[in-house]
């Protein structure tokens, strides 16, 4: 790839300051960028811009003894790459520091964040040009750092909560109501479907699908996040599907496949921050439990094809369903199937006045569709169930559906 050229002066700084720029010098900067094109194509290709585009600007208006060349924001983060959060107790503490500013300022801090606009009004003092190096500099950060707030529970782009780390911690904070469709995806894909036509509500895909970030049918990018960020969710959930919540502009619906993310599963369902929706069979027949995992399992099967001796279908079968969940995975989900069974809501009135009551409009959005979100669900013909199996056990499935093959949606809004 070629290297890009700068004009003599203009190479990008990063770093460098922020400050507040003037009408006029607001003027000069676009007048300046609409001569030199090279500015404006270089920027139009970088990855967040704003990070050197004004310091490069500053630079070149400002004369350079008027200017630090150290960066003038103080700024610490911890372990895992987060920002330390300022809240209205760490006001001497940021008086006391001779940087422009600080961040981040919680959202909560609403003293704090009134009392540094109170100062930005003042009049301008002389600044100390003098502030040296950062590594220079004579101040224990480290005393500070044992003041900072290790969490803000604010709400769901918080993912560094009280020293504890996940989804788990995530969802305990979370303020923001969601909706799992929690089953077979040959199921959970046109719930998913009546939804995404029906409502307004954000209707997403398997988005934690072990293999790629699932938001949907033909949908490779959400808002900036991509299907490839596999490695990016994985190593830190809670912060990725915070993402998620923070991009959507409605209330988020996503489906969930049993056994293949079993920590993530098991931080949904225990969880009372979201609706969760388990799609399962009408009876607890042993030939109705092995169908919900064959349908779970999906194209495991196939990966174990290759290994299959004549006559060894059901071996085959159960070795696909260990790969796809562990026993005791499968074990635990069917406990949480099973206990919310015994405790759904009877009524179908009375569910829909608890999940409005309880989470809002995503409550009422499916309380009010629960029984087209039903018929959605008894629309899954057979041959449809049938044909989303891996063709070598397709002859299973047809025979575990037997002569009815039903399926329904548990109504239940509490954790599991």
């Amino acid at each position: 790839m070629p290297k890009r050229r700068f004009p003599r002066g203009l190479e990008p700084r990063w770093g460098s300051q922020w400050w507040c720029l003037s009408f006029d010098l607001c003027k000069k900067i676009l007048d300046y960028v609409d001569r030199h094109r090279s500015v404006y194509r270089f920027f139009k290709d970088t990855w967040i811009p704003d990070e050197c585009f004004f310091q490069t600007m500053a630079y070149h208006f400002t004369p350079h003894d008027k200017i630090s060349d150290r960066t003038l924001t103080f700024f610490e983060f911890n372990d895992w790459g987060k920002p330390y959060v300022f809240l209205d107790e760490h006001k001497d503490v940021l008086e006391g520091l001779p940087f422009f500013f600080a961040r981040k300022i919680g959202g909560r801090a609403k003293g704090l964040r009134a009392h540094f606009a109170d100062v930005a009004a003042q009049a301008a003092r002389r600044p100390a040009w003098d502030v040296p190096a950062r590594g220079e500099f004579p101040l224990r950060v480290d005393r500070i750092l044992k003041s900072l707030p290790k969490s803000e529970a604010n709400g769901p782009t918080l993912f560094h909560q009280l020293g504890r780390k996940g989804l788990a911690a995530t969802l305990s904070y979370c303020q923001q109501p969601y909706a799992v469709l929690y089953g077979p995806p040959v199921f959970t894909r046109r719930l998913a479907s009546y939804l995404r036509s029906e409502t307004d509500l954000t209707v997403l895909g398997r988005i934690m699908n072990p293999e790629k970030v699932d938001f949907g049918p033909g949908v490779t990018e959400f808002k900036g996040l991509r299907s490839d960020d596999v490695e990016i969710r994985d190593f830190d959930r809670g912060n990725y599907f915070s993402r998620i919540l923070t991009r959507c502009a409605t209330p988020l619906v996503f489906e969930l496949c049993p056994g293949e993310n079993p920590i993530a599963e098991r931080a949904f369902l225990q969880s009372g921050s979201g609706i969760v929706l388990p799609i399962v069979p009408s009876n607890d027949a042993d030939e109705a439990w092995l169908l919900y995992w064959l349908l779970c399992t999906g194209a495991s099967v196939d990966a174990m094809v290759k290994d299959r001796d004549e006559g060894s279908g059901l071996k085959v079968l159960w070795k696909a369903m260990d790969n796809h969940a562990k026993p005791e995975v499968r074990t635990e989900i069917a406990k949480f199937m099973s206990r919310s069974r015994e405790k759904q809501i009877s009524s179908a009135e009375q569910f829909r006045q608890i999940t409005g009551g309880v989470y809002g409009d995503i409550g009422v959005a499916i309380g009010d569709r629960f029984s087209d979100l039903d018929a959605a669900l008894a629309s899954v013909d057979r041959e449809e169930i049938i044909m989303s199996a891996p063709k070598t056990e397709q002859h299973l499935v047809s025979a575990f559906l037997g002569s009815e093959g039903k399926w329904e949606i548990l109504r239940r809004a509490f954790p599991f």
